[in-house]
This record gives C-alpha cells, sequence and structure tokens, in this order.
C-alpha cells in the first residue's frame, strides 16, 4: 500500500513539474515576441522618420513631394510600396525572419489628420506588429496577446522655396517632424 501511495505521490509531482517547465517556456516565448516586436516598431519608426515629407508653399495641406509609403491610405500598407524608403513592411518569416524572434508581420496605415488652414499636413501613422502562430483563425483575429498596436505622428515640412528638384535631393528634401 504504501509502495502505490508513493508511485502516486511522485505521479502527480513529475506532472506539475511538467506542467511548470511548459508554463516557463511559454513566459519566455511571450517574452521573446514583445521584445522583438518592439526592436521591429523601432527600426520601422526610424525609417518614417528618415522618410522625405515635403509640401510646396503654394500647395499648403497637400502632400506633393512625400516618400510613397506616407502616402495616406485607408487600407493597411502589407508590402512595402514601390520606391519607398520605408522597407520594413510585411512578413518576416522564413528567410527574412529576425534572428531569435518568432515569426511576425508589420502593417500600417496613414492617416491625414485635422490641421490648422495654413499649416503642414499631419499623418497620423497607425502600426501593428503580430507574431504569426501558423493558425489561420488565430493570424486572422484583431486583438490578441501576439498583436501589437502602436501609433506614430509625422507632420511634414512646409518648404520656403518653390524648388521642384527635391525629389532629386537638390535642394535636399526635408524629413518632416516625427513624434
Amino acid at each position: 500500500m504504501e509502495t502505490v501511495v508513493a508511485l502516486g505521490v511522485l505521479g502527480i509531482g513529475t506532472a506539475a513539474i511538467v506542467s511548470l517547465v511548459t508554463q516557463v517556456h511559454q513566459a519566455a516565448t511571450k517574452s521573446s515576441y514583445q521584445t522583438a516586436s518592439l526592436d521591429l516598431f523601432a527600426a520601422f519608426s526610424s525609417q518614417v522618420r528618415a522618410a522625405h515629407c515635403d509640401v510646396a508653399p503654394e500647395n499648403v495641406g497637400m502632400l506633393d513631394e512625400t516618400d510613397p509609403g506616407l502616402v495616406p491610405n485607408a487600407t493597411p500598407y502589407s508590402v512595402p510600396a514601390l520606391n519607398s524608403s520605408v522597407t520594413l513592411v510585411g512578413d518576416f518569416a522564413g528567410p527574412t525572419q529576425i534572428q531569435s524572434a518568432p515569426p511576425m508581420r508589420l502593417t500600417y496605415v496613414v492617416l491625414p489628420a485635422t490641421t490648422p488652414p495654413d499649416g503642414p499636413p499631419l499623418l497620423e501613422i497607425e502600426v501593428t506588429v503580430r507574431e504569426l502562430t501558423g493558425d489561420a483563425a488565430r493570424d486572422a483575429q484583431a486583438m490578441g496577446s501576439w498583436i501589437r498596436n502602436f501609433r506614430l505622428a509625422k507632420v511634414c515640412n512646409l518648404r520656403t522655396d518653390n524648388a521642384t528638384g527635391c525629389l532629386l535631393g537638390n535642394p535636399p528634401c526635408g524629413r518632416g517632424e516625427y513624434y
């Protein structure tokens, strides 16, 4: 009888240890994703900060010489826009997966914000970084612990001249302000 009780206690203890190890592993995986998503967002936001966003004096309120990746669009950018300097967009899985990070997807939406009539355009950028789980139903959800949402704002420059060669870098294009 004592042997049966001892085996029962040993079995319960083993099950508890296996459960604890599983929970620690899941926590480490979630922590890895949180850290990797912040790193990806930081790299993306530096590309947004460096992207040009100029407005000619006669076109106040209009985006005339702006990086193609900053053009307002209600549809999420899921791949880099053609000729854009904002390139950290889309899936980071397989050959493009970030080292020591789970597979992730970065998408963003650029929306114009209300500005004064004589002010430069203000762009609000809503960024979503999600872990790709391999489960189609879970990957399609809008909310979950595997999804991070961020927001950026960028104020475009009002150029003081009317030079048309800004896109060619002569005079140098302004980057706009970044928040």
